[in-house]
């Protein structure tokens, strides 16, 4: 499972927005960590670590929102999207695991249609892999991630407030 990155400088008498931008910078650079491994459709466990950094991410942006400006919660929205596929990938990756599982173990009769499932969830898996590749170009080209780091540095609703 993927390790969460420590999160380095916190201060108990710092605003809840000055420790804010630390967490989030933190959990953007370890979902950016995972990206390259999360690019290889084989890899298994780099996408599930993914899906662990960007649900770390966007927890901590849902508990922070209040501090920071609307872009601030545009890039939460576009996040949900990423979650969701690296989701969706890691429950077609189980599935499939235990669809070869339980083949070794089925007799003749079965076997065909265990074996027709798990080639559906593996082609449904292959698309949204795809489908993540395309996400993340989206996130490239619309500059989601260096907005997102940008709008903590804007004044939000609470910007200061301890």
């Amino acid at each position: 499972m993927a390790r969460a990155w420590p999160v380095m400088g916190l201060k108990p008498g710092a605003s809840v927005a000055q420790n804010g931008r630390l967490i989030i910078t933190t959990r953007v650079l370890e979902a950016l960590h995972y990206e390259c491994l999360a690019r290889e459709p084989a890899n298994v466990r780099g996408l599930h670590d993914m899906r662990i950094a960007v649900k770390r991410l966007r927890y901590s942006m849902e508990f922070f929102s209040r501090c920071f400006g609307g872009g601030f919660r545009q890039c939460l929205d576009g996040l949900k999207a990423l979650q969701e596929l690296l989701g969706d990938i890691h429950d077609a990756d189980v599935l499939i695991a235990y669809l070869t599982a339980q083949l070794a173990k089925a007799d003749a009769r079965h076997a065909v249609g265990v074996r027709a499932l798990r080639d559906r969830t593996q082609s449904r898996r292959q698309d949204l892999h795809r489908a993540l590749l395309a996400e993340f170009d989206r996130l490239r080209d619309e500059n989601t991630w260096q907005a997102l780091l940008a709008s903590l540095w804007r004044p939000g609703p609470m910007a200061e407030r301890r």
